[in-house]
């Protein structure tokens, strides 16, 4: 009949595609003209590929005080003499002032901290000096105050729990200090990939993975790059369970110390990875009492 209108969403003019055939197509049109266009960070790449890519590109990782990078290399070697220590940490005067005044803070007495570079290195452990480096660098800038703390405290623990399985424990304290750092890297390798939005939820999955690529490409030994990264080695596994016992006393990310009530509240995985790197599941309980009372 003459001006009467077909059924909405039925009937189309021959040859036309419908409204949800036009609509299912749209991804791959898109994909498509993405990668005829050269666009390699096309949004159709999974999420994990294009964080990957991220990392893989040079100049978004944040440089690290050279000093700390030459300390390390020379505790490995074991060939650095005490005035070719000074005379590094010397190269950086504002590193070496943290350096001095962390060690003050560690002493025992403040009789006991150092009153000169020449003094501090000859009455700390090589290896004590490389991680207080290595915390002075990270405290210039490359760790907000908040995460700068809670990686101290993971660091702590993380030195008192090796000692109790015989690893060692500048090593132990360097990881608690190096485990976060991906939370600062990654959001500076997503920045340089358009179209690469970072969540929280993200953050948590792949910042191992960041962390692992900056200790690499600082240069510092491969038992710190394994025990941050996505598989950590015992190390790695001892870090864990020191940040868990951490933020369980309190110790988060935030400005806040917010325990976790008086229970014991951990979460039931902590018991595998204490297992797994070697330490007694029974004692979390009261290792985890003892940092909420520092």
């Amino acid at each position: 009949m003459i001006g009467r209108r077909p059924p909405s969403g039925d009937a189309m003019t021959p040859g036309s595609p419908s409204k949800r055939g036009r609509l299912s197509r749209q991804p791959s049109i898109l994909r498509r003209s993405g990668l005829l266009r050269g666009d390699t960070e096309s949004r159709a790449r999974p999420t994990a590929e294009r964080i990957g890519g991220a990392l893989a590109r040079a100049g978004w990782c944040p440089v690290l005080s050279p000093p700390v990078r030459a300390l390390f290399s020379s505790n490995e070697r074991g060939t650095a003499s005490r005035s070719q220590l000074v005379t590094l940490l010397s190269a950086d005067r504002a590193l070496a002032q943290i350096v001095m005044q962390r060690l003050g803070e560690q002493a025992a007495t403040p009789g006991r901290a150092p009153r000169s570079l020449d003094a501090a290195v000859r009455l700390t452990r090589f290896a004590d000096l490389c991680v207080a480096a290595l915390d002075g660098a990270l405290s210039q800038g490359l760790l907000s105050p908040c995460l700068l703390r809670h990686s101290r405290r993971v660091g702590d623990a993380a030195a008192f729990l090796a000692t109790e399985i015989g690893l060692p424990e500048h090593h132990a304290r360097a990881a608690g200090l190096l485990h976060d750092v991906g939370r600062v890297g990654l959001p500076l390798a997503a920045a340089q990939v358009e179209g690469l939005v970072l969540t929280r939820a993200l953050v948590a999955q792949h910042h191992a993975t960041a962390a692992a690529a900056m200790v690499r490409a600082w240069g510092l030994p491969d038992a710190l790059q394994d025990a941050v990264g996505p598989r950590p080695t015992r190390l790695g596994l001892l870090v864990q369970v020191a940040e868990a016992l951490v933020l369980d006393s309190g110790f988060g990310h935030a400005d806040d110390r917010v325990p976790r009530g008086v229970t014991w509240d951990l979460p039931s995985h902590v018991s595998g990875l204490a297992s797994r790197a070697g330490l007694d599941p029974a004692r979390l309980r009261a290792w985890r009492d003892r940092l909420r009372h520092v």
